[in-house]
C-alpha cells in the first residue's frame, strides 16, 4: 500500500508516518521494518468502522468465593463513565445462563455512585454465566459477562515454588527406565521448602479458604504440621528433618465440604554427602541462570557405583570443558565446571554415566544472567484533570541522554482493541541445538529452549484503528494557566465550576480527536527532563499517557497514567453515521452534571436555521436526556449544535451528519451470444426488453468477437502480478499465446525467472528460494504441458516428474500435509508418461503407500460398472478422470504407467471401456445457458478451490470434449467456450489463476467459434431505494432480521425437573415493536440461479 524510506538516528530510532489511500477493505494491515531483504521487525494494526463508547463496566471480584448450590449470591459492579459524568438513565438488563439454560432475567437499578447489584439463584450446580447489558440514554448498548462455578465439591493440590531442577529415580520402583510413567515428585535442595497450597471448585477456580497440612513418613506419623491460606506461599523449615522421601498430606474444609490430598516429595539437605535410603539415583542441576562463578551439579545413587563423563559445550558443539568422574555406591558427589567471562552466553552440560547395566544421559542448558536493561523513569508534572480544546505540558524525569516515545489517546478504544508496547529486552542466549522440519504449507523448528526471550528491534505505532490522525506537530507555547499539578481522584466541586462558567459565548465543541499525540523521539535535556506537549480535543473522555524511553544503550522504561478530560456540565449527541432524504430523526440530547447542586437552564438543538428548545432542571449529579424529531428533507450535510445553558454553567457541541439522497447508483447489464446467421436487431431488442430497474432503449450498446476478446484481455495478463512461480507461469503462457496471435507483449526472459524457482531436488518453490512444493511443482508442470501441446519448446521437466514421484510415495505424511491427492498426482503424472516410473519403495512405510496407492489406482481409472462407477455428481473429478484415462492411451509411455499403478494385463482395453463410459455419463450434466453456450451448474460448487475454480474445471471440460470424436461432445465444447468468455465480462474471472487456462481452451475452438460476437448491453443510472427490483438476471439477494427472544425448550424427557429456557433468534415481522438496546441480527440469503 504504502512506501517509506527511513534512516535511524544516533539513538537507533526511526519514524515515519503513512495515509492510507481511500477505496480499501477494512480489516488486518501489516507494517514491516526491512533493511534490504532482512526484516528487522514487524506488527499489525487492525482498520474498521466503530463508535468508540462512553463507558466501561467492571464487576466485583467473584475469586475465590465458594459458592454451593442454594447459597445466596449477590452479583455486583459498577458502571464507569470515560468523561468522569454519572450515568443515571442508563437501563440495566441482567441474564443468567447455566450451561445455555436461562435461569434468571431482571431488570437492574443505579445507585447514586453508578452501582448495581443482584441476587443469583443458584439452585443448581454448573458453570454460570451472568450477561448484564448497558443501554445508555441516548442509545448506546454494550454487554458485559462474568461468570462463577457453582460446586458440590472442592479439591485441594500442592505446587513446590523452590523444586529443584532434578533427576530422581527410586530402588524397585515400577517402570523405572520409563520417565513418563513416573510419578512427579518435587526435590527439596534447601533448608526449607517454599509451598503453595490450593483449593478448588470443580470448575478448577482458585478458592479463598484455609487449608491445614503436615509432613511425614508415608504412612508414619506427623512430623510437621501447620496451617495455610489456599493459594498463597508459605514457607516451611525442613532442617529437622533426615533427608529422604516424605509425604504432605492436606486437608481444606469449607461449608460442609471437604478435601483432602497427599503428594510426595522429596528432601535432600544441603550440603547431603549421602545417597537417602531407597534411591536408585538422583542429579541435580543448579538454576538455569548463573550470575556468577562457576556451572555445578550433585549426582549420586543407592544402587551402585557411576562412571561418566561430563562436558560443557559452547557454540558451534565447541567443548569448553570435560570431565571424567567415579562417584562411589551411596554418595553424593558435585562436578563442577568454570563459567569464565570469556565463555559464550549460553552453554549446554552434558552429563553421559553408566550405573550397573544402564546408561543414562542428561542435557541442560545454562545462561548467564542477562541485564535487564533498566532506565529510571517517572512523571514530575502531570495533572489528571484537564479542559477541551486546550495546551498542555507534562514533564518525566529520567537520565540526560534519553530518547522517548509518547503518546496520548482514548482510553476508550481498550473497548475494540488494546493498545501494547513493549520494553526493549536482551536476546535469549542460547546454543544451536535445532531441528528443523519443512513440507509443502509449513515450517517449524523444535529446541529444548526458546530461541529467543525478547527482541531488540520492535514497532510501536498507532495502531488504535480510529478515524482521527495522530498528530506530529511542533510545540506550540502553553497557555498562561493551563497547567494545574494535582493528584489523586477528579471532581469538580461548586466553586470550581462557578469560576469555570460565566462567559456569555459558550465555546462550541467540534473537534473529536480520540488521539491526541504520537511524539516517536522526544530527547531528555541536560537533567534528564523530558517534556510533552499536545492539546486536548472537544471530545470529553479518560485519555491514556504513555511513555517509553531508551538511551544509547538500549536500556528502557515504560509508563502509563491516566488523565480526564471533562466539563462540569456536558452536552452529549451521539449522532449517525449517515442519513438519508425523508429520514424521520429522533435525536437524544443529554446534559449531565457533576455538580453537587441542581442546575437549571435551557436545551436547545439547532437544524440550520431552526432550533428546539427546552427549559430542563438536572438534579446533582444527575443526567437528562430530550428527545427532538427533524425531518430530514435535503442531501448533503446536517449541522446540528445542541447547547446547554443554565446557572453559570454552559456547554455546546456540533456535529456534520452527511445526508445522502435515498438512492442508489447502480448498473443493470443483459449479453446474450449472437451466432452466425442470428438476427441482430432482434437479439438487441430482446436484451433491452430485459432491463428492469431502468429503460433499456438508451442502454450503452458493444458489439465484441470472442477472439476480439481474448486480444483485449492478453496485455494485461502478459506482465506477472508478483514474483512468485504461479504469477511467473501465467505470464509466459499468455506471451506464448500472444505470439501464435501476433498481439504484442514483453519480451525479458521470464524462463529464467521460473527455472530460478526450482530447487536441486527438480521441484518448484512458490518463491525463488522457498523449499519444493509438489503442490506449486504440479501446477508448473500443468501449464508447460499445454504450452507444449501447441508445439512449442519447454525446457526439460523430467527431474521436476521425479521429484513428484519421490515425494507422493516418499513416506507417510500427516494428516496436514499439503500434498497432493492421488487423483491430482496421476492426471499431472500422466502428462509426463514418457518419464519413466522409477521410484523404489525402500521402507515397509513406502512400501504399504505403494501399495495402498496401486489399489486406489485401480478402482479409480477402472471403477466397477456394478458399484455405480463411483464420483456420481462430481463433474470436475470425473473430467478429471476421463483426462487421466485419455493420456494414459494417447502418451508415449502412457500403458507401462498404467500397469506400474496396478492396472493389469490388458491395459489399454480396460482403460478405453472406462473412458467411454465416464464420456457417456459426463455429457449428460451439460446444460444450455439461455443467453448462448453450454455451462456444467455445479462443476466445482461448493467446493470450489483456490486453483480449481469454475474457469479452471470448464476449460479442463472443454478440453476433454474436444477430444472425444463425438458431434454433440464438440457442439458442448464450443458452447463451453462461448459461456467462458462471456463469464469473463460478468464474473470478473480475469484475476483468476486459472483464466490462462480458459483462454487457451476457448483458443482450440474452430474459426466459427472465435468469429462469434457477444452483444453487451449495459447502462448506468440511479434510482430511489424504494423502485429498485431484482435485475431479472438470476441472481438475487434477501434479507431477513431477527430478534433475541427466552423460549421454554419442550423435551420428551419425564426424567428432567422442568424445560429449558434458551435464548433463541426469532424472525422479526413489520409491525412489531423494538425497544432501545434490543439485539437484532440480520441474515443475507445469496443466491445465483446458474449454480
Amino acid at each position: 500500500i504504502a512506501k517509506e524510506q527511513v534512516t535511524s538516528g544516533e539513538f537507533g530510532s526511526a519514524a515515519c508516518s503513512f495515509e492510507l489511500p481511500e477505496g480499501l477493505r477494512n480489516g488486518w494491515f501489516s507494517l514491516e521494518v526491512k533493511e534490504g531483504n532482512h526484516s528487522l521487525a514487524s506488527d499489525w494494526f487492525r482498520v474498521v468502522e466503530f463508535v468508540l463508547p462512553t463507558c466501561d463496566l467492571k464487576f466485583d471480584s467473584l475469586e475465590g468465593k465458594l459458592i454451593k448450590v442454594g447459597d445466596p449470591l449477590k452479583l455486583s459492579g459498577k458502571i464507569i463513565s470515560y468523561s468522569g459524568h454519572h450515568m443515571s438513565g442508563a437501563q440495566i438488563s441482567a441474564r443468567v445462563q447455566r450451561w445455555g439454560d436461562v435461569l434468571q432475567e431482571e431488570q437492574l437499578s443505579l445507585d447514586g455512585e453508578d452501582r448495581f447489584e443482584m441476587d443469583v439463584n443458584t439452585s443448581e450446580e454448573g458453570y454460570y454465566r451472568i450477561e448484564v447489558r448497558v443501554t445508555e440514554a441516548g442509545g448506546e448498548t454494550r454487554e458485559f459477562s462474568t461468570g462463577l462455578y457453582v460446586s458440590s465439591s472442592i479439591t485441594v493440590g500442592m505446587r513446590v515454588n523452590n523444586n529443584a531442577d532434578a533427576e530422581l529415580s527410586l530402588i524397585n520402583e515400577p517402570s523405572r527406565h520409563r520417565w513418563y510413567y513416573r510419578p512427579s515428585r518435587p526435590v527439596v535442595n534447601a533448608s526449607a521448602a517454599q509451598i503453595v497450597l490450593e483449593a478448588r471448585n470443580a470448575n478448577g477456580d482458585l478458592l479463598d479458604i484455609p487449608v491445614s497440612y503436615e509432613i511425614g513418613k508415608k504412612d508414619g506419623a506427623a512430623l510437621l504440621k501447620g496451617d495455610a491460606v489456599s493459594g498463597k506461599p508459605f514457607s516451611v523449615d525442613l532442617a529437622s528433618l533426615e533427608s529422604g522421601l516424605y509425604e504432605l498430606r492436606s486437608k481444606a474444609s469449607e461449608g460442609g465440604l471437604e478435601a483432602k490430598n497427599s503428594s510426595e516429595i522429596f528432601y535432600l539437605a544441603p550440603g547431603e554427602s549421602k545417597v537417602p535410603e531407597g534411591v536408585s539415583r538422583i542429579m541435580i542441576a543448579p538454576e538455569k541462570e548463573v550470575s556468577e562463578g562457576g556451572v555445578s551439579f550433585r549426582i549420586g545413587s543407592g544402587a551402585g557405583k557411576i562412571y561418566g563423563v561430563a562436558s560443557l559445550i559452547g557454540d558451534a558443539y565447541h567443548i569448553i570443558d570435560s570431565k571424567l568422574f567415579t562417584i562411589g555406591d551411596g554418595v553424593v558427589g558435585e562436578i563442577g565446571f568454570d563459567y569464565a567471562p570469556s565463555c559464550p552466553d549460553a552453554v549446554r552440560l552434558h552429563v553421559l554415566y553408566f550405573l550397573n547395566d544402564s546408561v543414562v544421559t542428561y542435557e541442560r542448558q545454562f545462561r548467564r544472567a542477562k541485564d535487564k536493561l533498566s532506565l529510571p523513569l517517572s512523571f514530575t508534572r502531570i495533572s489528571n484533570k484537564l479542559y477541551p480544546g486546550a495546551h498542555y505540558r507534562f514533564e518525566l524525569k529520567s537520565e540526560a541522554g534519553v530518547e522517548a516515545l509518547a503518546a496520548v489517546w482514548d482510553k476508550s478504544i481498550d473497548a475494540i482493541a488494546p493498545l501494547h508496547w513493549n520494553r526493549v529486552s536482551m536476546s535469549g542466549f542460547t546454543v544451536p541445538s535445532v531441528d528443523v522440519y519443512t513440507v509443502c504449507g509449513s515450517n517449524s523448528a523444535d529446541s529444548e529452549e526458546d530461541l529467543f526471550e525478547g527482541r531488540a528491534a520492535g514497532v510501536a505505532s498507532n495502531k488504535l484503528g480510529t478515524r482521527s490522525t495522530m498528530m506530529f506537530k511542533a510545540a506550540a507555547p502553553v497557555a498562561d494557566g493551563a497547567m494545574v499539578e494535582e493528584e489523586g481522584a477528579v471532581l469538580y466541586d461548586s466553586a470550581a465550576m462557578e469560576s469555570a462558567a460565566g462567559k456569555e459565548d459558550i465555546p462550541l465543541r467540534e473537534r473529536f480527536e480520540e488521539a491526541l499525540c504520537f511524539e516517536p523521539q522526544l530527547r531528555s535535556d541536560s537533567k534528564g527532563v523530558i517534556g510533552l506537549e499536545f492539546d486536548t480535543s472537544d471530545k470529553l473522555s479518560t485519555y491514556y499517557v504513555r511513555v517509553l524511553a531508551h538511551d544509547k544503550t538500549m536500556r528502557s522504561a515504560l509508563v502509563q497514567d491516566e488523565v480526564l478530560v471533562t466539563l462540569p456540565v456536558k452536552v452529549e449527541l451521539n449522532a449517525p453515521r449517515q442519513l438519508y432524504v425523508g429520514d424521520v430523526y429522533e435525536a437524544a440530547v443529554s446534559v449531565s452534571s457533576i455538580s453537587d447542586a441542581p442546575v437549571a437552564g435551557v436545551l436547545s438543538l439547532e437544524d440550520g436555521e431552526k432550533s428546539q428548545q427546552f427549559p430542563i432542571e438536572i438534579a446533582a449529579g444527575q443526567r437528562v436526556t430530550k428527545l427532538f424529531r427533524m425531518n430530514v428533507d435535503k442531501a448533503g450535510s446536517l449541522s446540528l449544535t445542541a447547547r446547554f445553558k443554565g446557572d453559570g454553567f454552559a456547554d455546546a457541541m456540533k456535529v456534520e451528519v452527511p445526508v445522502s439522497p435515498a438512492a442508489q447508483q447502480l448498473s443493470e447489464s443483459h449479453s446474450a451470444v449472437l451466432h452466425a446467421g442470428d438476427d441482430a436487431e432482434a437479439l438487441i431488442r430482446e436484451l433491452r426488453s430485459r432491463f428492469v430497474n431502468t429503460d433499456g432503449a438508451n442502454a450503452d450498446l458493444r458489439e465484441i468477437s470472442i477472439l476480439d476478446m481474448i486480444k483485449e484481455a492478453i496485455p494485461e495478463h502478459a506482465d506477472p502480478k508478483g514474483e512468485d512461480v504461479i504469477s511467473l507461469t501465467e505470464a509466459w503462457y499468455v506471451r506464448q499465446r500472444a505470439s501464435l496471435l501476433g498481439v504484442s507483449a514483453p519480451e525479458d526472459d521470464l524462463m529464467g525467472k521460473i527455472l530460478a524457482c526450482r530447487n536441486s531436488d527438480g521441484g518448484f518453490g512458490w518463491f525463488e528460494g522457498m523449499p519444493s512444493s509438489p503442490v506449486v511443482t504440479a501446477v508448473v508442470l500443468h501449464r508447460m504441458a499445454a504450452i507444449s501441446a501447441l508445439g512449442l519448446n519447454v525446457p526439460g521437466l523430467d527431474t521436476s516428474v521425479l521429484y513428484l514421484d519421490k515425494e507422493h510415495f516418499g513416506g507417510e505424511r500427516p494428516f496436514w500435509y499439503g500434498c497432493l491427492s492421488d487423483t491430482q498426482y496421476m492426471y499431472v503424472r500422466a502428462m509426463y508418461a514418457s518419464v519413466p516410473f522409477q521410484w523404489k519403495a525402500g521402507t515397509n512405510a513406502q512400501k504399504d503407500l505403494l501399495k495402498a496407492f496401486k489399489k486406489n489406482a485401480k478402482a479409480y481409472l477402472t471403477p466397477s460398472a456394478k458399484d455405480g462407477r463411483g464420483l456420481n455428481g462430481r463433474i470436475l473429478d470425473k473430467a478429471r478422470r476421463l483426462l487421466t484415462l485419455r493420456l494414459l492411451l494417447e502418451k508415449d509411455g502412457g500403458i507401462a504407467l498404467a500397469k506400474q499403478w496396478g492396472i493389469s494385463l490388458g491395459s489399454k482395453s480396460a482403460l478405453s471401456k472406462s473412458l467411454n463410459a465416464d464420456a457417456a455419463s459426463l455429457m449428460e450434466y451439460a446444460v444450455e445457458h439461455r443467453d448462448g453456450g453450454w455451462y456444467y451448474p455445479n462443476a466445482v460448487m461448493p467446493w470450489r478451490g483456490l486453483l480449481e475454480g469454475e474457469a479452471y474445471a470448464h476449460s479442463l471440460l472443454c478440453d476433454l470434449l474436444d477430444g472425444l470424436g463425438k458431434e454433440k461432445a464438440s457442439e458442448i465444447a464450443d458452447g463451453i467456450r462461448l459461456w467462458l468468455m462471456l463469464q469473463k465480462e460478468t464474473q470478473k474471472w480475469d484475476s483468476d489463476p486459472s483464466f490462462v487456462d480458459a483462454i487457451g481452451s476457448v483458443l482450440k475452438g474452430s474459426k466459427e467459434v472465435l468469429e462469434t460476437k457477444v452483444i453487451v448491453l449495459s447502462k448506468s443510472f440511479e434510482a430511489p431505494f424504494k423502485d429498485i427490483s431484482a435485475a431479472g438476471n438470476g441472481f438475487s439477494i434477501s434479507r431477513t432480521f431477527f430478534r433475541q427472544a427466552v423460549r421454554e425448550q419442550v423435551y420428551d424427557n419425564s426424567s428432567a425437573p422442568r424445560n429449558r429456557n434458551e435464548a433463541v433468534w426469532e424472525p422479526l415481522r413489520e409491525g412489531e415493536v423494538l425497544n432501545v438496546g434490543e439485539k437484532v441480527m440480520v441474515r443475507y440469503d445469496i443466491w445465483n440461479a446458474e449454480n
